[in-house]
């Protein structure tokens, strides 16, 4: 009906104009409700399609954080599994450097008897040498001790007289790190593995690794964590 009251389509904006529809375009023409409105209706589209992109997106990124979060994981377990190789290799690479010694040496030219024993004596017993006597090894050096413990260290009597022999020597506090790289370290731990059952081998032993590893700086320490 033309007469019918009626409201301005800003009302709900706050408008109170009421009259009649013939009157009602005019109105709304220079109402600053409606104007505002009107102006307002495209941004209020623009940022409900905004928001639904926002929606879209952050779906798709839901799972590459998922995937992010599974890879650091992946990551640390990796690297966990890489540190103990990492020290293996720093291990192989010591033992590597003491056999490339051991080729030079032999590769000196001291041929025959006389100069083999001169070599071995550098170099430290072969794994086909007799096992020296427990008086012998009570007075070899650090190296030599060493080198006997890994030559013989399936003989339990000289497993047992060479781990006193360095625990004795690294009461010292100067052979501590050279029994380290002499590889004493490795080769108490191979003598103990190699007689579980053998008190003496056992007891000095760890006595040895104790006077190996003693000592509370960064060399003390290295040590620490290769035993």
């Amino acid at each position: 009906c033309p007469q019918r009251p009626r409201a301005c389509a800003a009302a709900e904006a706050g408008c109170a104009w009421s009259g009649l529809l013939a009157d009602k375009a005019a109105h709304e023409a220079t109402c600053p409700f409606a104007v505002c409105q009107r102006m307002m209706a495209p941004l209020q589209s623009e940022v409900a399609e905004l928001r639904a992109e926002n929606e879209r997106v952050q779906a798709q990124v839901a799972p590459l954080r998922s995937q992010v979060a599974a890879q650091g994981a992946e990551n640390e377990r990796l690297q966990a599994q890489l540190a103990p190789l990492q020290a293996q290799l720093a291990a192989q690479g010591a033992e590597n450097s003491q056999l490339r010694s051991r080729v030079a040496a032999l590769e000196a030219g001291e041929g025959g008897e006389e100069g083999g024993r001169r070599v071995r004596q550098r170099v430290g017993a072969a794994p086909h040498d007799a096992p020296p006597s427990n008086a012998a090894v009570r007075a070899m050096d650090v190296a030599a001790a060493a080198a006997v413990l890994r030559a013989h260290v399936s003989v339990s009597r000289v497993a047992a007289a060479a781990c006193m022999r360095l625990a004795n020597l690294c009461m010292e506090d100067q052979n501590e790190q050279l029994a380290a790289e002499a590889g004493a370290i490795d080769a108490i731990v191979a003598a103990m593995q190699a007689h579980p059952q053998v008190a003496g081998v056992q007891e000095d032993g760890c006595g040895a690794l104790a006077n190996v590893c003693s000592g509370d700086d960064a060399a003390a320490l290295a040590r620490k964590q290769r035993a």
